[in-house]
């Protein structure tokens, strides 16, 4: 329905800017939601739940500890909680998105059933959307286990677009079917005939099997209510959705993604807001976007309470 991106220029003052836009360090020229290729962060733990669960690695019911790091690598990868998570099973891992809880799964699943997962969800491919110059990211194949490790919580070599993101989202909305983008809807001719019309391409047989799709989405609405999106001003609006902090190498340097879907129990919309080179993590940056887009498309909402 829309995509924006920033920073901007002026199209009606192209030409006359074009000397100072070319060097502005921002690339104001690049279409950020479909060029802009970065690390998911935990947005990705999305896709290795559902490879998890798919591939009966884990059920609902299986619980692994989070002590505040792995254990592996002399603690090189550690949880947001300094003291750890206690006992968790995959709804509670992606309220509070537990490095611990997804290294561990990512180890039974493999690279090969990862990799297959992550292409399942459009990962490293272009989405088809009707656009030029969108870019395919990278779904790397892990080789090594500490490789594994870093794609499941959507670090190391690991690139993706916004609307890969989501693309992968709205699998998860939908009940688990492929969609193609696009942006055009109709051309119409001088005798008001529709020349051509655009028509939803969407994959009839889901991929990921409803009972899945319940559990991961309990998961993300958890992240909204009582996670790590929690107290953003957004509850009121049953906001399903999963956030993510990608690390840039450089301290206090992140890139913020908050990706979603609104109404939880009836989704309408999907959402995904990116916001690149912040010391912030991923709500603290993103939420305030959302807040505004959420307050623009369902106005005067008072507040819902979800259906237990």
């Amino acid at each position: 329905i829309a995509m924006a991106t920033n920073p901007r220029f002026n199209p009606n003052t192209f030409n006359a800017d074009f000397a100072e836009i070319i060097k502005d360090k921002r690339n104001p020229l690049l279409n950020r939601p479909i060029q802009s290729t970065l690390p998911p962060g935990s947005v990705f733990k999305i896709v290795t739940a559902v490879a998890a669960l798919a591939e009966g690695k884990i059920s609902n019911e299986t619980m692994f500890e989070c002590k505040g790091r792995t254990g592996d690598q002399q603690g090189k990868f550690r949880c947001f909680s300094k003291y750890g998570h206690g006992l968790l099973n995959v709804e509670d891992a992606l309220k509070h998105s537990c490095n611990s809880f997804f290294i561990k799964i990512a180890k039974q699943i493999g690279s090969d059933l990862l990799y297959k997962w992550g292409e399942n969800f459009g990962f490293g491919q272009k989405s088809g959307i009707d656009i030029p110059y969108e870019r395919n990211g990278l779904l790397p194949k892990p080789r090594s286990i500490s490789e594994l490790m870093n794609v499941s919580i959507g670090q190391g070599e690991f690139l993706a677009s916004p609307l890969q993101i989501t693309k992968m989202i709205s699998m998860i909305a939908n009940g688990g079917r492929d969609i193609e983008p696009y942006i055009l809807l109709k051309v119409m001719g001088n005798d008001g005939h529709i020349v051509k019309q655009s028509v939803d391409n969407v994959v009839d047989s889901p991929i990921i099997a409803a009972d899945i799709i319940d559990i991961v989405k309990r998961g993300l609405i958890k992240v909204v209510q009582d996670g790590t999106a929690r107290n953003m001003g957004i509850e009121k609006y049953l906001v399903a959705g999963k956030t993510g902090t990608a690390e840039t190498g450089k301290d206090n340097v992140n890139h913020a993604w908050f990706t979603g879907f609104v109404p939880y129990d009836n989704p309408e919309y999907c959402f995904t807001v990116l916001v690149e080179h912040t010391p912030e993590h991923g709500a603290d940056a993103t939420a305030p976007v959302l807040q505004s887009l959420l307050a623009g498309l369902f106005p005067g909402k008072e507040g819902l309470t979800i259906n237990k």
